[in-house]
């Protein structure tokens, strides 16, 4: 079964990345990209695509606003909906509001494939009538921009959700992060500025390049010979403090720890 599939993204690499992806498989027809929401309302309603893959945060029309204009009768007949996003905080709630499959930036290929087989069954099903309805009602939880209370990893087939909570200490390594918490840690697919951005309302702070932390879970600060310091965390781990992020210490409640010289 060919599904015809409309991409629509704001950003020129993402859409690249799923041509690309998408050029490898038989059964899927690109019949086009966008670069808005308001774009991708006129070209459902003049071309009619089976799937939309839809970038959630878009200027303008961003992707909640494509499904308020598709519930309100701009198109006659709906798309099924993947999102797509690089803030993993949308998951749950898009997997319970309707939408077929939510997918983070970088896309990876065994997902998108996922996706695309979870749209066929719901077409098969004549679905995209109700998960649109649903969509619709969902829209103020797809919109809420609050601060997440968890984490979204892949481990095995499964979502897991880290409570922010609960986490200790953040690791860049190459395109991943190592996220630590107790005595598990999870490694994680995204760059460690877009972790930042995520956690931005949160208490956790970077403190170097390659590190985010939690200040309750700094049991002391450490200056070596030369002058730099080194957060002791309550594992015992040492975490360097760049230059550049030295002013977050002064975030980090001095009851917490004690500076040694």
């Amino acid at each position: 079964m060919t599904i015809s599939v409309l991409l629509c993204d704001d950003e020129p690499l993402a859409r690249l990345r799923l041509n690309s992806l998408l050029a490898e498989t038989d059964d899927v027809e690109i019949m086009g990209e966008v670069p808005d929401g308001l774009q991708a309302i006129a070209f459902i309603r003049e071309r009619s695509p089976d799937v939309v893959l839809l970038d959630m945060e878009m200027p303008g029309l961003d992707g909640a606003g494509v499904v308020e204009r598709l519930a309100t009768g701009a198109v006659e007949r709906p798309p099924l909906i993947i999102f797509v996003t690089a803030f993993s905080r949308f998951a749950v709630d898009a997997f319970e509001c309707g939408a077929v499959d939510f997918l983070t930036k970088p896309v990876r290929r065994e997902r998108l494939y996922q996706a695309l087989a979870r749209a066929r069954q719901a077409l098969a099903g004549r679905e995209a009538q109700r998960r649109l309805a649903e969509l619709t009602a969902n829209l103020p939880r797809l919109r809420d921009d609050g601060q997440p209370d968890r984490i979204w990893v892949r481990h095995g087939q499964e979502q897991v959700g880290i409570p922010i909570d609960s986490i200790d200490r953040i690791v860049a390594e190459r395109e991943y992060v190592r996220i630590y918490s107790g005595d598990r840690t999870w490694l994680h697919r995204s760059p460690l500025s877009a972790m930042e951005k995520t956690l931005a309302e949160s208490n956790l702070l970077r403190v170097h390049r390659s590190h985010i932390v939690a200040p309750a879970r700094v049991a002391a600060v450490q200056r070596t010979p030369n002058g730099e310091q080194v957060l002791i965390m309550t594992s015992g781990d040492r975490v360097p403090v760049s230059r550049n992020y030295r002013a977050a210490l002064a975030r980090i409640d001095r009851s917490l720890y004690r500076e040694k010289p």
